[in-house]
This record gives C-alpha cells, structure tokens and sequence, in this order.
C-alpha cells in the first residue's frame, strides 16, 4: 500500500473522522458523492463508503484539474447518435431517419460524424 493509498484508507476512519472530512469537502464534491451513492443504490450496489471511495480515487487522478462535463442534453445526443451509427447498415438510413424523426441528411451527417471520431 502506498502512502497515499495509506492516508486514504477511508475504512480506517472512524465515524467522527469521517463526518469531518466530509463537512471539508467542497459542495461539489459532497453532490458527487451524493450522485454517485444514489446510483449504486439503484444498482444495488450500496456497499458502505463505496460512493466516498470511488470519489478519492477519482480526486487523487483529477485533483486540481479543470475537467468538462457534457451535459445531460448533450451526453443524451450524443448517446443516441452512437446508437443510429450502430444500427446504421448501409441501406437503412431512410429507415432510421423516419424512426429518429429526422431527415436523411440529418442521418447522414450523423453517420459520417460518428465515423469520424472513429478515425481519430
């Protein structure tokens, strides 16, 4: 175990400790947590400290750095562009763009942004 590794044992922490680091903890930081715990919940993978741990370990990568998020809207985009790029086979654009509610091109335009990416 490394030092960090060491300091970091969240486990070793008794509840007191605990509750002071967290009221430390940046408000971003402590919705993230909070996010992150309710997630594992739905998944039911609500295993104690999990949610802060996952969130160390994520701070001792990024820590300090400033990081882009997409939003939600965006990330949903871009998730269902990926989608259309999957099913797309060649010969089924028309198909595709009558179930999204787009146009051909719009299917199209999609299909050759997600390549792309592909390429780079």
């Amino acid at each position: 175990m490394s030092l960090n590794e060491e300091l970091l044992d969240l486990d070793s922490l008794d509840t007191q400790q605990l509750n002071q680091l967290k009221r430390k903890w940046p408000k971003n930081l402590a919705e993230l947590v909070s996010i992150i715990d309710n997630r594992l919940a739905k998944e039911k993978l609500d295993k104690p400290l999990l949610a802060e741990k996952l969130i160390t370990d994520i701070s001792i990568y990024l820590g300090g750095r400033d990081i882009y998020l997409p939003r939600g809207s965006s990330l949903s985009r871009f998730i269902r562009n990926l989608r259309i790029y999957q099913a797309f086979n060649g010969r089924n654009a028309d198909e595709l763009a009558k179930e999204h509610g787009f146009s051909r091109r719009q299917i199209d335009n999609i299909v050759a942004q997600i390549r792309q990416l592909n390429r780079s």
